[in-house]
């Protein structure tokens, strides 16, 4: 309603990490007059809108460093205004095998991230306390994910299971 959020990956040659500046735009003026509001980075890559959504007041980002091997970083800010943005909490994801993050959804007090390797583990953050996030638990999904839709108490999710026409 007052905000939306610009980001995307940048990289450092010097290493093989990389991170993600987000840009704040405050869309509140009822004239339509855009105002460029905070900017602050996170510690990974932000390749997809799924993965920021802000959510009573507090903006929530899942994202995952370059470098391989890497885990999937859970970071929130509270938002004081569309100008301020302040660090509240975040939790390094962990992962039982080195995997790419592929797909982020929120949902409430929750969030979902997977991640791809022939199988796609699907893990659920617990966001009820948005200064210390927690990784709730993981489900191994057969196939390939691509695309996620929470739905209150259901998560819809499509994708195939890896062989060329099933």
């Amino acid at each position: 309603e007052n905000r939306m959020y610009v980001s995307g990956p940048a990289y450092s040659y010097s290493d093989y990490n990389s991170y993600s500046t987000l840009q704040v735009v405050d869309i509140s003026d009822p004239s339509g007059k855009l105002v460029e509001g905070a900017s602050v980075e996170v510690s990974g890559q932000i390749n997809s809108r799924w993965q920021m959504n802000e959510y009573e007041g507090v903006l929530r980002v899942i994202s995952q460093p370059l470098a391989w091997g890497s885990q999937p970083i859970v970071e929130t800010f509270q938002i004081v205004s569309s100008a301020e943005l302040l660090p509240l909490g975040k939790m390094s994801m962990v992962l039982p095998r080195p995997e790419n993050l592929m797909s982020v959804r929120f949902d409430g007090n929750r969030g979902y991230a997977v991640t791809f390797e022939q199988t796609d583990p699907l893990f659920v953050i617990d966001l009820s306390n948005p200064a210390k996030p927690v990784q709730q638990g993981e489900l191994e999904i057969p196939g390939w994910l691509y695309h996620m839709e929470p739905r209150g108490d259901r998560l819809f999710a499509i994708g195939y299971s890896g062989e060329w026409g099933e």
